[in-house]
């Protein structure tokens, strides 16, 4: 399973999170397309609010430096 959260703002990726990302089975992934981009934090302040940024091992792609992904390690 992939969620794809592409939508540069918080009170979007907090609602997309919240809903399914404890409906993701171990080994989803969810993509996040602006995480580290400083003009558009809310994506990433989404993620710090309902995981917490140190429960999540991010990986960034290797073609894009403001796309991150997280693998569901459990459920």
């Amino acid at each position: 399973a992939m969620l794809l959260c592409q939508t540069d703002r918080y009170g979007p990726t907090k609602v997309a999170l919240e809903h399914f990302y404890p409906r993701m089975p171990k080994g989803g992934i969810v993509s996040f397309v602006s995480l580290n981009a400083p003009e558009t934090p809310g994506e990433l302040f989404a993620l710090q609010e309902e995981i917490g940024i140190s429960n999540v091992q991010l990986q960034r792609l290797p073609f894009d430096t403001l796309a991150q992904t997280e693998r569901r390690k459990h459920r």
